[in-house]
Parts: structure tokens; C-alpha cells; sequence
């Protein structure tokens, strides 16, 4: 396997006229995705801490401004995050923090990858926060993914994740602080979530129900029956989509017995026990 890729790179060396300092990056590299692959393949957590040795390697051996240093700052964060998530290290998790935000601050505003760059950070910033509950975490993550959102085009799973991930960001501070603004640009990002991908996707069941519990929020806040009925519709669609999953099931249950209790129509009870 890693064979494979080293003969890649030399006919890659060979055709591009490379210096030796380049060489050497891309040789650490590629031993770094060899080892990342292998770990993929057979699930060794040996296999995540050679990656990421390698990984460091290609990116000390980088001088500053190199056309590949955001590339593989952005590897070796995600490489910390997945080594995190074996061994719950939270040092992982801040060194990843540091050299994902370095892969984000090297890369200019037109370039694609740079919304995938935003879409790491501010997802791992969440994680700290779950693990830390450090309220400033939350901020990154908004700051990161809001950033990403703004400057996402074409790509429609990034998107889609992005926009999950900012959504439920979003949400999770305003259960924290309480601020309205963020439930409502939560259920707006959950919103534009649901409608780029198509209509009867299995995928979309969560992001739906997601929709629905952030609208059922807003309604026992406000008292707003749109809320009510949009919190409704958007549970029957994750249903629709995912009848076995219990969780959906209940919340559009629980929907359907407000409904009756506000508009007192029998059919909404009906609904709601069937």
C-alpha cells in the first residue's frame, strides 16, 4: 500500500520538476495517508499516531505561505480529531483546534476547500464545548461554520453539513444563554438544510426532526401556532421517512396532542394515538 503511493509520488516529483524540500513533504504526506488509510481499513489506533507523525513532519518541513501548507494543516487536524475520538485526549483536541484554525487563516476566501477548512473547525469546536462547556468554544464553532455558509458554492453535501452543523450549533447556544436570535437563525439554517436536498431522501429524516424540535421550542417560547404547525408537519415528514425510529415517532406524537389541546380537533387526537 504505501508502495503504491511512493511510486505516485516520485512519477509526481519526476513530472513537476520538484526540489528535494518538496520531495521530502510529499514523502512524509504520503507516508501520513497510507498509515490514515490503512487505520480506515483495520480500525489500528497505532496506525492514527504514525499518521499524525507524519503529518507533523510534512507540515514543520513547509515554510510559511507554501501551496500545500493549508492542505496538510487541515490532514493533521482531522487526524487529532479522529485520534480523539479513539482515546478521549482532550490535548488531541486543542492541538487539532490550533492547527485547523492555522489551515483556515492560510487559505484565501476563493478558494473551495477553505469552507471544508471552516466546516472542521467549527465543528470540533463544538465538540470541545461538549466536553468543556466552555461558552467561547460555541462562538468559534457559530463564527466558523456562519463564515463557511457565506462562501459555500455548488457543493451540496458540504453544504448540507455545514448548514446541520450551524444550525445545530445555534440551537444548542440559545438553550444555553436563552437568546432568541439564535433559535431563529438556527431554524434558519435548519430550514435551508431541508430545502437543498431532494424531497423523500432518507438522510433528511434527521435534519427534519431537528427543524421540528427547533420550531416546537420557539412555539412553547412564543406561543406562535405557525411554529406549531410547521413543528408538526416537519416531525410527519421525518416519520414518513424513517417510520422505525421511535424518537420521531414520539415527537410527532407529542405535536399532534398540542395540536388538539390549541385547535381542539379531534383528528389531531386521532393522529396522535394512531
Amino acid at each position: 500500500l504505501i508502495g503504491d503511493h511512493l511510486e505516485e509520488v516520485s512519477c509526481f516529483c519526476l513530472k513537476t520538476r520538484c526540489t528535494n524540500h518538496l520531495r521530502k513533504i510529499m514523502l512524509c504526506k504520503t507516508y501520513g495517508d497510507s498509515h490514515l488509510e490503512s487505520y480506515k481499513k483495520r480500525g489500528d489506533a497505532k496506525e492514527l499516531s504514525s499518521a499524525i507523525m507524519r503529518f507533523q513532519q510534512a507540515a514543520d518541513l513547509c515554510p510559511d505561505g507554501h501551496v500545500i501548507q493549508n492542505a496538510i494543516l487541515d490532514t493533521l487536524g482531522t487526524t487529532l480529531k479522529a485520534r480523539f475520538d479513539v482515546f478521549q485526549d482532550i490535548q488531541d483536541l486543542d492541538q487539532a483546534i490550533f492547527v485547523m484554525k492555522r489551515a483556515v487563516d492560510l487559505t484565501s476566501d476563493d478558494e473551495s476547500c477553505k469552507v471544508q477548512y471552516l466546516n472542521n473547525l467549527g465543528f470540533t469546536h463544538l465538540i470541545r464545548f461538549e466536553e468543556h462547556g466552555d461558552i467561547h468554544d460555541l462562538g468559534e464553532a457559530i463564527t466558523a461554520l456562519q463564515q463557511g455558509a457565506s462562501l459555500v458554492r455548488g457543493d451540496q453535501s458540504l453544504e448540507e453539513h455545514l448548514l446541520s452543523n450551524l444550525g445545530n450549533t445555534l440551537h444548542t447556544r440559545f438553550l444555553r444563554l436563552g437568546r432568541t436570535e439564535d433559535l431563529d437563525h438556527a431554524i434558519k439554517a435548519m430550514q435551508w438544510c431541508v430545502d437543498i436536498i431532494l424531497e423523500g431522501r432518507p438522510g433528511n429524516a434527521g435534519h427534519l426532526s431537528n427543524l421540528g424540535s427547533a420550531l416546537w421550542k420557539r412555539f412553547e417560547r412564543f406561543g406562535d401556532v405557525d411554529d406549531l404547525r410547521n413543528a408538526a408537519n416537519a416531525f410527519q415528514r421525518a416519520v414518513n421517512l424513517a417510520p422505525e425510529c421511535g424518537g420521531y415517532v414520539g415527537n410527532l406524537g407529542n405535536a399532534y396532542i398540542r395540536c388538539f389541546e390549541r385547535f381542539g380537533r379531534p383528528e389531531d387526537l386521532d393522529k396522535a394515538v394512531t
